[in-house]
């Protein structure tokens, strides 16, 4: 077990090496440098401590705490549709269909996965802008079929 979890993490540091670059600079750039390098372990740690949220992982509190919520923003999400009635979502202003089948609820889940990243206001995941208006657009059958025509008629 702790050989498999130190090349977890070692695996993770690498991969957020590629993602990110190296944390190497220039002279000039030694304080751009080390304050990327000390974010880069912020979020390894966070990362192999187990946190879920990816508004934690990604520091939204921050933005959060200057008052950056969505509130008066307008998000179209073009995907496979939202459930109704969706507990973690309370600003979903429409919900529309504009596939063959003739049902607008979201039989896959990843709608209203792609919609709650955005729009959740869900205390133990919440969304990246909580006070977002949503609007929904269903593009994709529960089939995973889609057409351009679909997405330009919405």
């Amino acid at each position: 077990e702790l050989r498999r979890s130190s090349r977890r993490r070692g695996l993770l540091a690498s991969g957020w090496q590629r993602l990110f670059g190296s944390s190497s600079s220039s002279s000039a750039d030694d304080a751009d440098g080390a304050v990327q390098q000390q974010s880069q372990r912020k979020l390894a740690r966070s990362l192999s401590a187990g946190s879920t949220a990816v508004t934690n992982l990604l520091e939204a509190d921050k933005l959060w705490q200057q008052g950056f919520s969505g509130k008066g923003i307008k998000v179209g999400v073009f995907d496979t549709g939202i459930r109704e009635g969706h507990p973690h979502m309370r600003h979903i202003k429409e919900r529309t269909n504009w596939t063959h089948q003739q049902s607008l609820s979201d039989g896959l889940g990843h709608g209203s996965f792609v919609a709650g990243v955005i729009g959740s206001q869900d205390t133990t995941c919440p969304g990246f802008a909580p006070d977002v208006e949503l609007y929904t657009f269903k593009v994709f059958t529960d089939d995973q079929i889609s057409y351009t025509s679909w997405f330009l008629d919405a």
